[in-house]
């Protein structure tokens, strides 16, 4: 099911792309165009980093304990996915002053995304089984992403009336993209295998290859019954 899902979200990026490349080269072709080339592909562009936002959730939807952030944040996602081209056409294809109603509504469209993208990233680095030093750096990873959607929040609807958030969302940012970065290169360094009670369960016929002794053998680590010969059997 996640892979059709998958496949469906793919070519929706791929009609995003054509979205945005045509009005461009017609806005390019004549200046008097409809819309403005550039609203379109800020539309676009949002749009598809939603789609990916989606796309990153998706595992965390089945895997995860904590599935209920990926719910939520597709969730969000899909709805801002609606409503910002909604908002470009009707508050950038017009020459007229922006009222303040339409300013907060675009500000609230900006606060959903950022909300989004936060809590399927959160979704995505929590879905990783680690050890004990990899879930203190996802904690770390994730209390830092919450820390600058927290501050970009404020700084969309306060700036500048509050002095220091965008100092402490840089430093948040940067602390983020180093904790996502570090969670995913001890994932594949020291993820710890979950198996279900099925498979933990199951045995196999296992010959040693020190002293040749068969033997039914649970997964994970074991020994020779025989030697103490140390292995560990795995599914793929």
């Amino acid at each position: 099911m996640n892979l059709k899902i998958a496949r469906v979200l793919l070519f929706a990026m791929l009609i995003v792309i054509v979205l945005a490349t045509v009005p461009v080269v017609v806005n390019i072709i004549d200046v008097h165009g409809f819309a403005s080339g550039i609203d379109v592909v800020i539309a676009a562009l949002g749009v598809g980093f939603l789609l990916v936002m989606i796309l990153i959730s998706l595992p965390a939807m089945v895997k995860s304990r904590l599935r209920w952030i990926s719910y939520i944040g597709a969730g969000l996602a899909g709805i801002m996915i609606i409503a910002l081209p909604i908002d470009m056409y009707w508050g950038k294809s017009f020459d007229y002053p922006r009222s303040a109603y339409a300013n907060a509504i675009t500000q609230c469209i900006e606060t959903g995304i950022t909300w989004a993208a936060f809590l399927c990233l959160s979704s995505s680095v929590l879905n990783f089984r680690l050890n004990a030093f990899g879930r203190l750096v996802q904690f770390a990873s994730v209390t830092s992403m919450a820390c600058a959607t927290v501050t970009l929040t404020i700084a969309e609807w306060f700036y500048p009336e509050i002095p220091g958030v965008e100092t402490i969302f840089w430093i948040a940012l940067v602390l983020s993209i180093a904790g996502l970065l570090s969670v995913l290169t001890i994932s594949r360094l020291v993820q710890v295998a979950v198996l279900d009670g099925s498979v933990a369960k199951a045995t196999v016929s296992f010959k040693c290859p020190r002293c040749q002794a068969v033997q039914d053998v649970a997964m994970g680590e074991s020994r020779c019954t025989n030697c103490q010969l140390p292995f560990k059997i795995e599914l793929g």
